[in-house]
């Protein structure tokens, strides 16, 4: 037969500490998440950009659909996306993990959206859209 060495003795104030001390702790680390936001609160907005509209290049007539809400979609390749533009830094996230993240030098002069992909150690390539909506 075992014999009990002591029992432990709660008492309601400890019961209440031992609670409220986890929910301390459970509100502080909820604190420490990084807010929601939406793609369009991220850099520029869509209309400050110049780049809501529709985009053509014209060898393969596929481009670009930038939406005012931050998505778009990828015309040549039929994927969306989301966008965020930072000064002449367009960063593209596509919802495929095939194409994963993007980032772009972009310039707008009149209808014309050039864009330069940024890709460190490689050799890359302008191209021309005109818009079309």
């Amino acid at each position: 037969m075992l014999k009990s060495k002591g029992t432990v003795k709660l008492t309601a104030a400890k019961c209440c500490a031992y609670v409220l001390g986890a929910l301390l702790c459970a509100a502080l680390l909820a604190g420490c998440a990084p807010a929601a936001s939406s793609p369009a609160e991220n850099g520029a907005a869509a209309e400050e950009t110049g780049l809501t509209g529709t985009w053509t290049e014209s060898f393969f007539g596929s481009g670009y659909v930038f939406n005012s809400d931050g998505t778009g979609e990828d015309t040549f390749w039929e994927l969306s996306f989301t966008y965020t533009a930072d000064g002449s830094i367009l960063t593209i996230t596509y919802d495929s993990d095939t194409y994963g993240v993007v980032s772009y030098e972009y310039s707008i002069d009149g209808d014309t959206l050039t864009m330069k992909r940024i890709a460190e150690g490689e050799e890359t390539s302008e191209f021309e859209y005109t818009r079309s909506e």
